[in-house]
């Protein structure tokens, strides 16, 4: 009983210091306590987490986090892979998001982490 107490309380200690605050921090709990008392399935405990903090009935669990986003996208060409003989198209993604836009690294000043994050990826799709 006392582990339980202790894994639920490491949990909030975990979402606190990621900046997540109590609205979205006490649903968990109340889940958490929920299912670990009860025996509840871990297919049970995942499902009410995704439900309860993706439920788009009610505003306020994690919307302070959940932002639109634009970027870039670069059709870089398509080739036959020489390896196993497919067709392969490459593309770039590229963007930038701010930091304060999703309530992350307020607390720091700009000379020790920018407010602007640069984002770049290059993929691939194969036929």
């Amino acid at each position: 009983k006392e582990i339980r107490k202790q894994a639920i309380t490491d949990v909030v200690g975990k979402l606190t210091e990621a900046g997540i605050g109590a609205n979205v921090s006490d649903k968990v709990v109340d889940i958490l306590r929920t299912n670990i008392t009860t025996g509840g399935s871990y297919k049970s405990l995942t499902s009410q987490l995704r439900d309860g903090l993706l439920n788009t009935e009610q505003k306020g669990y994690l919307d302070k986090y959940a932002k639109q986003v634009t970027v870039d996208m670069l059709h870089r060409g398509s080739v036959e892979n020489a390896m196993n003989k497919k067709q392969t198209t490459g593309f770039q993604v590229t963007g930038t998001i701010k930091r304060s836009d999703f309530n992350l690294g307020n607390g720091f000043p700009a000379p020790m982490i920018s407010d602007e994050v640069q984002i770049k990826a290059d993929g691939e799709f194969i036929q």
